[in-house]
């Protein structure tokens, strides 16, 4: 989801049972007291109410987005930071919910300096005394994972250090087991968790978590996009100091400017925002589409204009990249938009890996038509993309299709720029600025290279198909006549059917259990009438009852079993 590397960094110890325990207690407290009861149901195991989970509902269908962004902060760095991803995925949560988790500010009472200074000399060898000429403690900076101090090293370089929290990663790993155990039990029993499969959601975002919190990752990022900007005047990535980089430690050159959405202090300082905008969106468009390695967190605390215009870009933890195949399809995607064609619309989201299960292709191409209707009225160009994601991410929740988190964090990264651009220009629209992109990808020299050589693949695969197909077809009839080959054959919602059929059969049991017990009371009753043996009559009546309830019970266990099931 994030980096583009693989490195990982060393697991710590599984956490006690114990400390699970009480995990488990803290965040059924917080989801408590903020009424997400629906929530709670989920961490507590309590699946009871069938009827709820079972209509597809979304998580948060009833729950205020405010409470939503107030829990995950109590509940500290990995529910943030699970915050943060789910605001970058319009295909899974609502516009509204989408801006309050936004607003999530990943802050934390600042560590003492003795203890950052600890973890400096256990991790570098030598007390930052040593290491650096001056070193503030006063933090610039103090999030959940890690806290940045301003320093200077011994040649008078200013830089700034990050250093990561101490046993962050042993509590960051026991919520990420907890979360992948309520994944788990809620796929088995929601019917909305199945669909989106909420288990490999969360195994992504643990990748993604697990990755944020090695420091030598966010290095080699910077220091890819430097290499890709070495040559640029006009943007500026600090220098990485590797020899004072460890997976808790970061040191980079400090950065210093105006913030790039402060629009009155740039035309104070004589800079002109319409050309910051222009400068920050190529650089942009160019990491997405001509090196397909890009900041995926491009929010305007990010981005710096140093004197005379040019941009300082920071915080490289969270990146995206996208392959040849996944670009051709996002090109093909606008491409489509382009020429107002809903069909090749709904193929490019097919090919970009955005299925369903049971998606009804027909009713997809016709809320694909309505969107594409705006390219006619309005213009390509003058759509904005903020809206323009939000329509389509609206449309495959509306027919639960999986968007691929790369495709889900460009989109995203994507409408960021745009508001960027336009927080400096009023008049800016990113989507006009995609058109030439489009088309010299799809016409330009590479185009033709990358057509060539699809051309010559598909030949290489249809002489392998033409020289291996004897052999295959030799093994599949061999299989048919050793009767190795059946036909499973299913029926989409006879099961349904067949556990209405069941319930009313057990229904009709209870029926026929209720009134046999009955007749035959009765005719005891006719058949008895000395005063001797009523007591008899007490007891048959009371083990008839209880036989007859504990059926009853038997079968409304049954029931619950199969609806949970």
């Amino acid at each position: 989801m994030t980096s583009a590397t693989s490195n990982k960094p060393t697991p710590s110890p599984p956490a006690a049972k114990g400390s699970h325990l009480g995990r488990y207690r803290e965040i059924a407290t917080v989801l408590s007291r903020r009424g997400l009861v629906h929530l709670l149901h989920m961490v507590t195991n309590r699946f009871t109410p069938a009827r709820f989970f079972r209509r597809g509902r979304p998580p948060l269908a009833d729950t205020k987005p405010e409470e939503i962004r107030k829990a995950l902060e109590e509940l500290g760095t990995t529910f943030i930071k699970l915050g943060q991803i789910l605001s970058t995925r319009p295909d899974l949560v609502t516009p509204a919910y989408q801006a309050e988790l936004t607003k999530l500010q990943d802050t934390a009472p600042p560590v003492p300096a003795a203890e950052i200074r600890r973890v400096i000399e256990g991790s570098l060898g030598k007390p930052a005394s040593q290491l650096f000429a001056t070193f503030d403690d006063r933090p610039l900076a103090a999030a959940s994972i890690g806290q940045v101090h301003a320093a200077t090293l011994h040649d008078g370089t200013e830089v700034v250090v990050k250093v990561r929290r101490t046993h962050v990663v042993e509590k960051v790993e026991l919520d990420l087991e907890i979360l992948q155990s309520i994944a788990r039990r809620a796929q088995r029993a929601w019917d909305w968790a199945e669909r989106y499969d909420l288990e490999a959601l969360v195994r992504e975002f643990s990748e993604t978590m697990k990755r944020e919190l090695d420091y030598r990752l966010e290095a080699r990022n910077a220091q890819r996009f430097a290499l890709m900007f070495g040559r640029s005047s006009d943007i500026h990535i600090p220098k990485i100091f590797p020899e004072f980089c460890t997976d808790e430690i970061i040191t980079m050159e400090r950065i210093r400017g105006i913030k790039i959405a402060d629009r009155a202090a740039l035309e104070k300082a004589g800079i002109d925002p319409h050309k910051v905008a222009d400068a920050a969106v190529n650089a942009f468009l160019k990491m997405v589409f001509e090196e397909g390695f890009y900041h995926a967190d491009p929010h305007p605390g990010n981005f710096f204009v140093e004197d005379g215009g040019r941009i300082g870009i920071v915080d490289f933890g969270m990146v995206g990249t996208l392959d040849p195949g996944t670009l051709e399809g996002l090109m093909g995607l606008l491409q489509a938009y382009l020429e107002d064609n809903p069909d090749r619309l709904v193929d490019a989201l097919e090919d970009l890996g955005a299925t369903a299960t049971d998606s009804d292709r027909v009713a997809l191409r016709e809320d694909i038509a309505f969107l594409t209707e705006k390219v006619k009225t309005h213009g390509f160009d003058e759509i904005n993309m903020a809206e323009l994601v939000n329509d389509l991410m609206a449309v495959a929740r509306e027919h639960y299709l999986r968007v691929p988190s790369r495709i889900a964090m460009l989109f995203k990264a994507l409408a960021m720029a745009e508001a960027v651009g336009a927080q400096l220009d009023p008049k800016f629209n990113l989507t006009s600025r995609l058109r030439p992109y489009v088309k010299r990808f799809l016409w330009g020299d590479k185009s033709f290279k990358r057509q060539a050589g699809k051309f010559f693949q598909a030949g290489r695969d249809m002489v392998a198909l033409t020289t291996e197909f004897p052999v295959r077809l030799r093994r599949i009839l061999g299989d048919i006549e050793r009767g190795g080959i059946g036909v499973n054959v299913r029926h989409a919602g006879l099961e349904d059917a067949v556990a209405r059929i069941e319930r009313s059969v057990n229904r009709l049991i209870v029926g026929v259990l209720a009134a046999a017990f009955v007749v035959g009371l009765a005719v005891v009753l006719a058949a008895t009438n000395l005063p001797g043996k009523h007591h008899w009559l007490v007891i048959f009546f009371v083990v008839g009852f209880a036989l007859v309830l504990a059926m009853g019970l038997y079968l409304a266990w049954r029931l619950s079993h199969q609806r949970r099931r």
